[in-house]
């Protein structure tokens, strides 16, 4: 299963570029006679349309999560990264390897935590932000888990032959 929010990145440059409009527009008002507010509030809000293009141009929040063949593969990019780029932070997880998950919510902010276990032994959580996908495409993710989770807990060669992954 294929599901991505990369679809949402002209939006968010839109937003990065207009914030920054606004706040060099804010700035530029102080030094005018049109000035509605006090150049204190200006000052303030062109620091505030700053500080939330800033925001936006640091989250990675681009996720794209595909689980069609025996790894599940998760690429995440920024605001301005390249198609090139984003293939070679590909990251690759075994199926059969994924222990839980879980989903996070944290006010606006949604997460699913994979526990993953490496080839030494040791486990490692890794963060998908899913915040700006879709209630549909966050239940297909879910839903694809979920049938990972049962699959890795059955039998594995044989009757009497259970998984060996799973301890």
């Amino acid at each position: 299963m294929k599901v991505t929010n990369f679809s949402t990145k002209p939006v968010f440059q839109i937003l990065f570029f207009g914030f920054l409009i606004l706040a060099l527009i804010n700035v530029g008002i102080i030094f005018t006679n049109i000035a509605p507010f006090d150049d204190v509030i200006h000052l303030s809000l062109g620091a505030l349309f700053v500080i939330v293009a800033l925001v936006i141009f640091v989250q990675n929040i681009f996720v794209q999560y595909d689980s069609r063949d025996e790894l599940i593969e998760i690429e995440q990019a920024s605001l301005f990264s390249p198609k090139q780029k984003v293939r070679s932070m590909q990251q690759g997880y075994v199926k059969s390897r994924v222990r839980s998950y879980e989903i996070r919510k944290v006010l606006f902010f949604k997460q699913i935590i994979l526990i993953y276990e490496k080839s030494n032994g040791e486990e490692e959580r890794y963060v998908i932000p899913v915040t700006y996908f879709s209630k549909r495409k966050l239940k297909r993710i879910v839903k694809d888990l979920k049938e990972i989770m049962n699959n890795n807990s059955q039998m594995f060669i044989g009757a009497n032959f259970k998984n060996p992954y799973i301890s």
